[in-house]
């Protein structure tokens, strides 16, 4: 077995986070969600600690994956008041959310029969900001969107 320096791994560790942006105080809110409540900080660690060997991508060997989709889902069904015919699904966030949305999108146009687009094909509308997503740009185009940028 390789043995491991456990306080040198975390004060490298240490070291390395001393050059990111602050987590908490609010002045990173594109990217940290702070609540500002230390108890909940300490349940939110002790959560992640609990299923962090668990890997998403197959919830059929791991089925807490599954059932804290659906309850996950079923929250936000409940709270945009949605039927139960609205179906959705969790994933990581990056390209993996912008492939499903823009998956997403097409069928549902197709479903309809193909109508309400620009012509032939269904359109995606792209909010330009700062740095619009390429991804979502790139999946647009690969699966027929037209996709304009707007703003």
């Amino acid at each position: 077995m390789t043995s491991f320096d456990r306080d040198a791994i975390l004060s490298r560790l240490a070291g390395l986070r001393a050059a990111d942006a602050p987590t908490h105080g609010g002045r990173v809110l594109s990217y940290v969600y702070d609540s500002g409540i230390a108890e909940l900080d300490e349940l939110a660690a002790a959560a992640v600690r609990m299923v962090q060997p668990v890997n998403g991508l197959d919830p059929t060997t791991f089925t807490s994956v599954a059932v804290m989709e659906r309850e996950v889902l079923g929250f936000a069904r409940e709270l945009l008041h949605g039927g139960d015919d609205v179906v959705g699904s969790v994933t990581s966030g990056g390209t993996e959310s912008c492939l499903l949305a823009v998956k997403t999108a097409r069928e549902s146009w197709r479903a309809r029969g193909g109508s309400g687009g620009l012509g032939t094909r269904p359109v995606a509308l792209l909010l330009r900001c700062g740095r619009a997503r390429r991804a979502v740009r790139d999946v647009a185009r690969r699966n027929a969107l037209q996709a304009p940028l707007s703003g």
